[in-house]
């Protein structure tokens, strides 16, 4: 598991650096995290024929259709609080009424070896993906059960100072879960 460790002055320079290549998500969670709760920074589409990048999208999609030419993955950044240093966390993914989930209703959470900063119309940099470190499935609404986990996911030492990308994958042929990050659906770490 890629946890990117930074210090605070580290952190800072990454996080001011990134705004200069790319803005923080146009539309943040009406439920801002909380010193209990974080919600992607950012929230991006991959396009998985073309390598393209959506940056900073407001609804999260994990789509397989059975034809590789439409897939769409989601990839999310989270910027992990220093003064969650020596706490536990837990990877939560949550639905609301309004969301979707339909076909397989599974999907597979990978880790990235670096997050996504901005927008792409092709490769590079691809999305990235790393390792594995579990299996959700997903109803709407509801939170979604974790069927397979890897690397002590959900529940982990808290990456205090880092950042966490990751990647959301559609699991068979026929997939479908869409999700409002501006209402706050979606991951989110919290506190445990």
């Amino acid at each position: 598991m890629k946890f990117l460790s930074f210090s605070t002055a580290a952190l800072a320079a990454l996080l001011s650096a990134a705004s200069t290549i790319a803005a923080p998500a146009p539309n943040p969670p009406s439920h801002p995290s909380t010193d209990k709760v974080i919600y992607p920074y950012a929230t991006s589409h991959y396009h998985v024929s073309t390598g393209a990048i959506d940056y900073g999208v407001d609804t999260g999609v994990i789509c397989k259709t059975g034809d590789d030419k439409s897939d769409i993955t989601t990839l999310v950044t989270f910027v992990v609080p220093h003064e969650w240093a020596g706490k536990r966390c837990k990877l939560v993914f949550e639905l609301a009424h309004f969301d979707t989930s339909t076909g397989s209703h599974e999907a597979d959470i990978f880790s990235s070896i670096a997050p996504a900063g901005t927008s792409t119309s092709s490769w590079p940099p691809g999305n990235l993906r790393d390792h594995q470190v579990g299996r959700i499935f997903v109803t709407a609404p509801g939170v979604a059960t974790w069927e397979q986990s890897y690397d002590g996911f959900p529940e982990l030492d808290c990456p205090a100072g880092g950042i966490f990308g990751g990647e959301l994958v559609g699991v068979n042929d026929v997939d479908q879960i869409t999700w409002s990050v501006t209402a706050g659906s979606g991951p989110r770490f919290e506190v445990v």
